[in-house]
């Protein structure tokens, strides 16, 4: 009995990154930016070719912002928030991410809607520069959700966590 719970306590991290995953990264990992774990929460960052990344309608749901390229959007940003301990992703967060070109210092920032595809997530399509290096910051507030007495602390902390992205 202590080996199968040795077993399981060391399986289950993995076997919840795993989870975090969405079918199409784990058999193509190279759009995964990175994971941060923050607390109980797991956060990942997807870059897609837009084309890649669905967003019926429309294809940028919104304005380009302050610094942001002109043009066709040329990624879909993905975020996933993995709740370690109840073991589910969790929906309906409100995420921005603020992208500068470290090349440059320019910056835009934009809201990323709740997504459904292969698992809940939040994301948008953007305009990046080829051959340029990005810091990618994302601010994460609480879940807008109706909340039992038991569960009233549960995704009630922001979170903020930054990646970096090189497009070559």
């Amino acid at each position: 009995m202590r080996r199968l719970r040795a077993l399981r306590a060391t399986l289950a991290p993995v076997v919840a990154g795993l989870l975090l995953l969405p079918a199409a990264a784990r058999a193509q990992a190279k759009p995964l930016v990175g994971v941060e774990q923050v607390k109980d929460m797991q956060v990942a960052l997807f870059v897609w070719p837009a084309e890649k990344g669905v967003i019926l309608p429309p294809v940028h749901s919104h304005p380009h912002g302050e610094g942001e390229p002109t043009g066709p959007a040329t990624h879909h940003l993905e975020v996933t928030v993995f709740d370690t301990v109840r073991r589910v992703n969790v929906p309906y967060l409100t995420i921005t991410a603020t992208v500068q070109n470290r090349l440059t210092g320019r910056s835009f920032t934009v809201e990323l809607p709740p997504m459904i595809a292969n698992t809940f997530h939040s994301g948008d399509n953007v305009t990046l520069v080829k051959g340029n290096r990005y810091s990618i910051l994302l601010d994460i507030s609480p879940a807008t959700l109706v909340r039992g007495q038991a569960q009233k602390e549960v995704w009630g902390s922001p979170i903020r966590v930054a990646f970096e992205y090189d497009y070559r």
